[in-house]
């Protein structure tokens, strides 16, 4: 019966639901439910009751009717519950479903947090991996998978880190020198740069960024320097705490990708974040990580090995170009530079079609597949596509959650109901719920000795070898899985079984072919291998032919046989009598796993062998192990150089003793989340609905402020089972009093038997005696859960619009009052000029009149700078409520008074009449006088090119030659209108130059002046290095006012990376223009 949060419940469904249920009692049927569908009825059970907590009285009694109904689906029948695999269908880690709750909203400092994660990741790369830092060359330190001899250009090296005694020895020294790094030289110098400011205070930032053990938050209080950054800055600071010093980042480069993690790219993959894997290549269906900075590395690193598919890569180039100019640049440039500073292909010549921003066209398939070659792996293209396409809409989180585990799996609510289950291991049976008791099945004492009949028979018949990596230059590219494949073939083996996931990443079908084009002759008949497209087991012949295995010609006793890590549970083939297996290890194996792969070989007591490989760091770990004589070998041991004892195969029985080990440290690891679950099962079972409801920690203020130590087990489980006690009896005193009229029935014992449990047979004291004992001697970092795994349902998904359309009300246009124009030409200044009647404000004035949001009144604007009434009044306002914001005309022509050094904007009806004056006067007077400087009536664009450092000798000479050419006739015999400049008194070739050269131009105009035109203008980019420092003076600390301005004109998203950004961050202008 399946069931998920999407189903709409109704009586009528509910009603044919217990129907159907009655009829199969009758017959004597059987229910199939998944483990995630049981709970979610659960669930649904208390969402439904909260809603009608929250709804009004008609609706709220149908929400109770509904819920009643599914409490019955859920109790309401003498169920006797079978669960096939109990060890997995019961598993704290894997079988845990959230309804989330409440209003969805975006990730707290998600900017900050994206830029951390990507300025590490990049620093970890060009700092120590790529440059060969002793730090990461160590023995047994690290793996880079990446290195291949075609390595794209800007990729990422593949880094995996291997835990063990080297990496506890190192890690310390490793986050030191990337902190120190971000610190020093930020890779994302814009957001990042500020860091370089605290000379004084580096080593306290590295400190905080480094040292879990300092309360970074009374360290911020206590420094004045660091309480006075805004808030954006510190959720950057603490971001990095917790990559570092929380550990999130080292932890997460010790897993293994397509293996532990990666990015489900199945059709019917609902998120593009990475989730949890089950196997080699196999995703979790439901399962995402529930640390969202967990997840968020996880991310980057999945596609930084992966790379973009052409869709996501066009994605993120229409996306780039959807971006203002500036900030096309910087990214772009970013591009180009991340591809040329690491990778091991030729790209000399290959970017001359692409090496600026304007030469991309997404619409040229051609331009667009060479880019993508090229582009594809490259971390920078992938941190910009991550933070603009997927990431602000894959990490909206919810503020609280419903939760069900593998505990409400086991309750069995009435004393009628029973549940049985089997499995064929033991290895979780310390961590299953309290409900249940795994104990040896009666009448059959020969199934209680499995497990040390498998581990006789892997004594008596199995031995261990190394898989050594070539160490000469010419192999050392060579994949791992091929070379476990030709140790295959020259060992003669009959099956790889692959648990160690060695062949992760790579298709079987080009593994078969692989080994169908190095196979010894006459050895095998072909290839025998799951095709996950057929959903079945198929051969590989020698003519290159494929067919199920069911109608194939060949025996796959005949083939060499490939159990991917998926298929080494489970599945069964026929091998020969004496077949020979390859099973490979990985770091942790435990043995649930080990004895389920082993098994493949049915045979293994009558003649069939195993051969069992693992790398030479997998060696060194069995050997230094049994050499210290210890069991905590679930941190693996330093690796040595394969030459001497890591070279030397270790005997089988210091194999199994390390995997004994690795099970106990398994166990361990998982007490503090198994009794989590079972505390808030307690609390929470079938008490109050709204004390099921647990919320969130998201904010980096909480999870990495504050100091993180070891604490023993034990005592975390006390503070937990504390936190439970109080948070049931607060809701359950709620309820009662709601319920009561504010006399309370329930007792609230000190231990928490009763406390919102409502008689559950499993109390919060009884989960925190067991698991106290089971943990005594045992410590724990308080606050991690990283590797965390959930299923997640949300209440109703909608698709978000990434644009929206705004429709500007219909207005009246305002009639322009006339005045006499003539006098623009005579006029000394603009007061001159209002007394002649021109109506007109000055800046200040004419901003406010705009409107005041966002602190526009309080730049401190020119007040040189004029406005006329009629540019500014371009409709009429009394048919318009909001204002003038919506309705400003472009900045276009200006009047300049070189005597008064003053400008005004004009309309264009009014530049137009008094250029129409110029030449009337022109006209009149062939000659004007000599010696004074007349108004200029400029526009704004050659105004501005003509004060820009920029202006090269040769514009200038073009720009004078331009000025002193014979003029196109206008009307009655006058100079037609120059679109760059126009002298007002300029009649002919030989007056004509009254208008001043660019050079001469720009010392009439104040740099003041200039830069409070073009901000209310909308521009972003200054074109002079005095216009930039005037513009940081303007704008420092009032983003708001810039943000409003930008607003005004269209023009907000030209924003990001320009002048006025760097201005608005306090940013020092550049010495030269971008």
């Amino acid at each position: 019966m399946p069931f998920h949060r999407g189903i709409q419940v109704t009586p009528q469904a509910l009603g044919a639901m217990k129907a159907a249920l009655m009829y199969c009692q009758r017959v004597g049927g059987v229910l199939l439910m998944a483990p995630e569908h049981k709970n979610s009825l659960h669930l649904k059970q208390l969402e439904l009751a909260l809603a009608a907590d929250s709804s009004s009285n008609s609706h709220s009694a149908g929400q109770q009717a509904c819920a009643a109904q599914v409490l019955e689906l859920l109790e309401g029948f003498p169920y006797f519950d079978i669960l096939d695999e109990s060890d997995e269908v019961l598993h704290h880690h894997r079988q845990q479903l959230v309804y989330a709750w409440g209003e969805c909203i975006p990730l707290p400092a998600l900017e900050a947090r994206m830029e951390a994660v990507q300025s590490l990741l990049l620093l970890l790369l060009s700092k120590l991996a790529d440059a060969g830092a002793p730090e990461l060359n160590r023995e047994g330190l690290a793996l880079k998978t990446g290195l291949a001899a075609d390595r794209k250009p800007g990729s990422y090296c593949g880094l995996q880190l291997l835990s063990g005694e080297q990496l506890d020895a190192s890690e310390g020294t490793i986050l030191q020198l990337l902190a120190a790094a971000l610190v020093a030289d930020p890779p994302m110098q814009d957001e990042l740069g500020w860091m370089r400011g605290f000379q004084k205070q580096g080593r306290l930032l590295v400190k905080m960024m480094t040292d879990r053990s300092k309360d970074a938050a009374a360290v911020i209080a206590r420094e004045a320097a660091l309480s006075a950054l805004p808030d954006d800055k510190l959720h950057q600071l603490l971001a990095a705490r917790g990559l570092l010093a929380c550990g999130l980042l080292v932890h997460c480069l010790q897993s293994r990708h397509s293996v532990n993690h990666g990015v489900n790219r199945t059709p019917t993959a609902k998120k593009r974040l990475a989730v949890p894997f089950r196997a080699a290549d196999l995703p979790a269906p439901r399962s995402e990580f529930s640390q969202a900075d967990v997840a968020m590395v996880y991310t980057h690193i999945s596609y930084y090995n992966d790379g973009l598919s052409k869709a996501e890569f066009r994605q993120a180039v229409m996306m780039l170009l959807s971006r203002g100019p500036s900030e096309q640049a910087y990214h772009f440039n970013r591009w180009l530079a991340q591809g040329k500073a690491c990778g091991s292909q030729d790209t000399r010549g290959c970017t001359v079609t692409f090496d600026a921003v304007d030469k991309v066209n997404p619409y040229n398939s051609q331009l667009m597949q060479s880019m993508w070659a090229y582009f594809s792996h490259n971390m920078e293209v992938v941190n910009f596509w991550l933070a603009s396409c997927v990431l602000p809409r894959e990490t909206k989180q919810y503020p609280s959650r419903l939760a069900a585990s593998a505990w409400h799996l086991a309750q069995r609510p009435s004393q009628g109901r029973g549940l049985a289950g089997f499995s064929g291991t033991n290895d979780n049976h310390w961590l299953l719920p309290s409900q249940v008791q795994q104990v040896p099945l009666a009448g059959a004492p020969e199934l209680q000795g499995t497990n040390g009949k498998m581990l006789d028979m892997l004594l008596r018949h199995g031995r261990y070898d190394t898989l050594l990596l070539p160490h000469d230059d010419a192999q050392a590219t060579t994949p791992v899985w091929q070379l476990l494949l030709q140790q295959a073939l020259e060992r003669g083996v009959d099956a790889v079984i692959d648990v160690g996931a060695l062949l992760a990443g790579v298709k079987l079908r080009s593994a078969a072919e692989y080994i169908m084009a190095h196979m010894p002759p006459g050895r095998y008949q072909g290839v025998t291998y799951f095709c996950s497209t057929a959903g079945c087991w198929v051969i590989l012949d020698p003519v290159g032919r494929i067919a199920p295995k069911a109608s194939s010609h060949l025996a796959e006793a005949d083939t060499l046989a490939l159990f991917d890590d998926a298929r080494c549970r489970g599945a069964d083939l026929k091998l020969r009598q004496e077949a020979v297996g390859l099973l490979t290890l990985s770091a942790g194996m435990q043995k649930d796993k080990l004895m389920q792969a082993a098994g493949r070989l049915r045979q293994l007591d009558r003649g069939q062998t195993l051969l069992l490989m693992g790398l030479p760091d997998i060696s060194s770990k069995i050997a230094a192990a049994a050499a210290a004589g210890r069991s905590s070998l679930g941190k693996q041991a330093p690796l040595s150089k394969p030459t001497a004892a890591a070279a030397q195969a270790p005997e089988m029985r210091a194999v199994l003793s390390w995997v004994m080990a690795n099970t106990v440290d398994a166990t361990l690891a998982g007490i503090a989340e198994a009794a989590q679950q079972g505390m808030q099962f307690a609390a929470t079972y079938r008490g109050a609905p709204q004390g099921c409801v647990l919320p969130e920690r998201l904010s980096v203020d909480e999870l990495y402020a504050g100091r993180k130590v070891h604490e023993p087990l034990p005592q975390l489980l006390q503070a937990a089972a504390a936190h439970c006690t109080a948070h049931a009896a607060m809701h359950a005193a709620v309820a009662s009093s709601a319920s009561n009229g504010g006399s309370s029935s329930s007792s609230s014992s000190g231990n928490g038997a009763g406390c919102g449990n409502m008689g559950a047979a499993v109390s919060i004291h009884s989960v925190l005696q067991r698991f106290s004992g089971l943990g005594q001697g045992h410590t724990v970092l308080a606050g991690q859960g990283t590797d965390e795994e959930c299923e997640r349902e949300l209440q109703q998904e909608e698709e978000e619009e990434t644009e929206r359309e705004v429709q500007v009300p219909a207005a009246t246009a305002a009639a322009e009052a006339s005045w006499a124009w003539r006098s623009a030409l005579t006029a000394s200044s603009a007061s001159a000029l209002q007394q002649a009647g021109c109506q007109m404000l000055q800046l200040p004035q004419a901003v406010l009149k705009v409107g005041a949001e966002g602190g526009v009144g309080a730049v401190a604007w020119s007040a040189k700078a004029w406005v006329s009434h009629n540019f500014l009044l371009s409709i009429s306002c009394a048919t318009v409520s909001p204002g003038l914001r919506d309705y400003l005309r472009p900045v276009g022509a200006l009047l300049l008074f070189p005597a008064s050094q003053e400008l005004l904007l004009l309309s264009e009806r009014e530049a137009d009449a008094v250029q129409s004056e110029a030449w009337a006067a022109a006209a009149s007077k062939p000659h004007a006088a000599s010696g004074s400087r007349p108004n200029l009536l400029l526009s704004l664009p050659y105004l501005r090119l003509a004060c820009a450092e920029s202006s090269t000798a040769d514009s200038r000479n073009t720009a004078a030659a331009a000025a002193a050419a014979p003029e196109p006739a206008g009307p009655n015999g006058a100079p037609q209108q120059l679109l760059l400049a126009t002298a007002l008194t300029a009649s002919s070739r030989r007056d004509a130059a009254v208008i001043p050269p660019p050079e001469q131009l720009a010392s009439l105009v104040p740099v003041d002046l200039l830069v409070s035109v073009q901000l209310f203008a909308g521009a972003v980019m200054y074109g002079s290095l005095g216009q930039r420092e005037q513009l940081h003076g303007l704008v420092t600390g009032k983003r708001g006012a810039a943000q409003e301005l930008l607003a005004w004109r269209g023009r907000l998203h030209l924003l990001a990376r320009s002048d006025l950004d760097r201005a608005c961050n306090q940013q020092l202008p550049a010495t030269q223009p971008e």
